[in-house]
């Protein structure tokens, strides 16, 4: 049972962040904690062994918002924007 509270308190410190930050960003301002995690939800990271190493999904432009408010990177942006 101590372990079940102690996750529910991390989860509580999470989802407060993440309301804290979405009050932050005019483009978030109109989700919901529930609708911002589902936008994320999509995103995958694909690891290849040999020369191709990784490859992240393309990103929507609601989840680039997210990412920018979060200050999130995925290599693929890295790549495109020539850093």
């Amino acid at each position: 049972m101590d372990a079940r509270r102690f996750l529910q308190f991390v989860a509580l410190i999470l989802i407060s962040d993440v309301r804290w930050v979405k009050m932050q960003h005019n483009a978030l301002k109109g989700l919901t904690v529930r609708e911002i995690m589902e936008a994320m939800e999509t995103i995958v990271e694909v690891r290849y062994s040999g020369r191709y190493g990784k490859i992240v999904t393309e990103t929507g432009p609601l989840q680039r918002d997210i990412m920018d408010a979060f200050a999130l990177t995925t290599d693929s942006q890295l790549h495109r924007s020539g850093n």
